[in-house]
């Protein structure tokens, strides 16, 4: 199945963008099943849309952030979002 097409891929994308930085906890608000949303991320650190920075201290901690390549599909989802919602 297209990675686009996932249930989640576009709210996880959307996301990231619109909060720049985004930890594991964070995809707990997006509708669907955690465990599910948390195997899309790895989806799209393999695609290359997502960085992923492990913090170790205080405590282990995971960030996310777009890559350049993210960034380029996030403002082009935002595009078709704001075109589709033209009256």
């Amino acid at each position: 199945m297209a990675l686009l097409a996932k249930a989640g891929t576009i709210q996880l994308i959307m996301l990231i963008r619109d909060s720049r930085m985004i930890q594991t906890q964070d995809i707990r608000g997006i509708p669907g099943n955690y465990y599910r949303l948390k195997d899309v991320l790895a989806e799209l650190i393999e695609a290359g849309l997502v960085r992923k920075e492990t913090i170790e201290r205080p405590y282990l901690t995971y960030n996310y952030t777009l890559t350049e390549r993210g960034q380029f599909v996030a403002d082009k989802l935002a595009e078709i979002e704001a075109y589709v919602a033209e009256d």
